[in-house]
């Protein structure tokens, strides 16, 4: 519903790395005993993470996916880490104020997405919801966000030697495959099921061949004859790299010198003539053309790198207990296992 911005999205990669992190995951027997996890004395109850499994495991089945026990087991755990995760930086923001006319203008904002008050109450209810729980995530959200702004600020500058740099050690990135710029002409095969039809289909690309070798005009013919729906562009493809066309066709098109035109080629679709205007060999980017694109990569990364760091901070320095035993991304010397 709403539009993240570019903090917010650094924040939810950066858990998401986290919880993904092999290096750092511990793993308990579970056992239920109420409390899925405690920060700094605040609890995190197992009722509160099995609501939001429950709307994980919805919107799984709603695409017809069922999860198998070890991958809801990994999910479960996943959405205590975050919840931990959260509850730090909500302990850590709690200086942070966010005034009742910051709040009004984010609401205002999310509803503009609706076409009414009505649509915008319903959208609240289906992700489980009321107005007034709404209005506390959000001015939590915007808390955290406001804190990691100040305390983590962006990164705005990349030298140009890391962008050499990364230019020069990641070069698979920067290279332009082989490629060619081809026509065809098509006779269909794909509505013919006769052998009469398939004779007849041979027949006509046959012709067309004989009018070509007597000098006709390939992008005119094309327009007359073929089938295709590059037809009336005068069969013109485009340029395209291997692996983009039926492996049949490819192989003739790239085999072809430039201005030749091919015999008959029978694919799955059905009888092709293919012209080669142009080749082109693998080649690499200029600099110059991805600078930005790179500057951009770069810039995210150390912005991402900083937000990690800070979140490692603030885990090194808050007690998290689990008194629930569990799967978790939190590093084992962190937990102190309370034993009930």
């Amino acid at each position: 519903m709403s539009q993240i911005n570019k903090k917010a999205v650094i924040l939810m990669a950066v858990v998401a790395a986290l919880v993904a992190a092999g290096g750092l995951t511990a793993y308990f027997m579970t056992r239920d005993n109420g409390v899925a996890a405690i920060v700094n004395g605040t609890k995190i109850s197992t009722e509160k993470v099995e609501t939001e499994m429950a709307k994980a495991l919805t919107q799984y089945e709603t695409q017809g996916m069922a999860l198998p026990p070890e991958q809801k087991a990994e999910m479960r755990a996943s959405i205590i880490d975050n919840m931990i995760i959260r509850e730090v930086l909500l302990q850590e923001s709690i200086s942070y104020e966010i005034s009742p006319e910051e709040l009004d203008e984010q609401i205002s904002s999310f509803k503009q997405r609706f076409d009414s008050e009505e649509a915008f109450t319903e959208a609240l209810e289906l992700q489980g919801f009321n107005m007034e729980s709404f209005l506390k995530v959000i001015s939590e959200d915007m808390r955290i966000q406001k804190m990691i702004s100040e305390r983590v600020p962006e990164e705005t500058v990349v030298s140009d030697e890391e962008i050499q740099t990364f230019y020069n050690e990641n070069p698979t990135y920067f290279t332009e495959p082989e490629r060619v710029h081809a026509s065809h002409i098509l006779v269909s095969l794909e509505d013919k099921t006769t052998e009469q039809e398939k004779s007849t289909a041979l027949k006509k690309i046959e012709r067309i061949e004989r009018e070509l070798k007597n000098g006709a005009d390939f992008a005119e013919l094309a327009k007359l004859e073929s089938e295709g729906p590059s037809g009336p562009k005068g069969g013109d493809l485009g340029e395209f790299p291997r692996g983009q066309m039926i492996p049949a066709f490819e192989e003739v098109a790239f085999s072809l010198t430039e201005g030749k035109i091919s015999g008959i080629v029978e694919t799955q679709f059905g009888y092709h003539i293919i012209k080669l205007h142009s080749k082109f060999p693998e080649s690499a980017v200029p600099l110059e053309d991805v600078k930005e694109s790179i500057n951009s990569y770069l810039l995210q990364e150390k912005s991402q790198s900083k937000m990690t760091d800070f979140l490692e901070e603030l885990k090194e320095d808050a007690k998290i207990r689990i008194p629930e035993y569990k799967q978790s991304s939190i590093p084992q010397e962190e937990i102190i296992v309370e034993e009930t």
